[in-house]
């Protein structure tokens, strides 16, 4: 396979991303608010169990997906730059 059509694959891959944060992250947050103002109890959390164990493999799925593009990133070749990269 090309060069080019290594890169063309990753910038595929980086477009099909989505523009969101992990839905893990965002459900932190949400629950810390929430327990922040005093709004967070044990039946909160059974009420929404389904919610979060969607949320949760929503977000594996995601970390999955940066996994994926970082793994063919690093599988293209090298190529020597006066620039380091930062």
């Amino acid at each position: 396979m090309t060069r080019a059509k290594q890169l063309s694959l990753v910038v595929a891959a980086l477009i099909a991303t989505p523009e969101t944060i992990n839905p893990c992250t965002r459900l932190y947050y949400e629950l810390y608010l929430q327990y922040t103002f005093g709004n967070l109890d044990i039946g909160t959390l059974f009420l929404h169990k389904d919610s979060l164990t969607a949320t949760i493999e929503a977000g594996k799925e995601s970390q999955q997906t940066v996994k994926d593009s970082i793994q063919k990133l690093r599988d293209l070749p090298s190529r020597s730059s006066l620039y380091a990269p930062l």
